[in-house]
């Protein structure tokens, strides 16, 4: 994330809790803004972007986010894009797998979660 997407964070949480900056010298602003640009300079901006908004969806405080909420955040919010893109490889190799190791002419449909069969024996008449 670079400094102008960290800039458009802090506006960001700035318009929720207008309170949080509110006597905080120019100065300040700037050195807040050069700490959490430091922190999170290895994050995609989408993924801080989106830990910041749940926690405004999740918390119950009345207070801006610190940096470590957002951190935590973004590691939970991470590890779950991870997860899913897991799954999502897991699934397709697995559909390959599966039109491999059937004879072609015996599958109708393949999706990540489920085999359709033309094979009377395997079917039954009625299908």
């Amino acid at each position: 994330m670079d400094k102008e997407q960290t800039a458009k964070i802090l506006i960001y949480i700035k318009a929720l809790y207008p309170g949080a900056f509110r006597d905080m010298p120019e100065g300040d602003v700037v050195n807040m803004t050069l700490a959490w640009q430091d922190l999170f300079s290895s994050w995609e901006y989408s993924i801080v972007f989106e830990a910041v908004k749940r926690h405004v969806r999740e918390s119950a405080s009345a207070y801006s986010p610190t940096a470590s909420q957002v951190m935590r955040l973004c590691k939970i919010i991470d590890d779950e894009r991870e997860y899913s893109s897991n799954c999502a490889r897991t699934q397709h190799e697995l559909k390959q797998k599966l039109q491999e190791s059937l004879d072609g002419d015996r599958i109708i449909q393949v999706t990540p979660d489920t085999a359709v069969c033309a094979d009377p024996e395997i079917d039954g008449p009625d299908a």
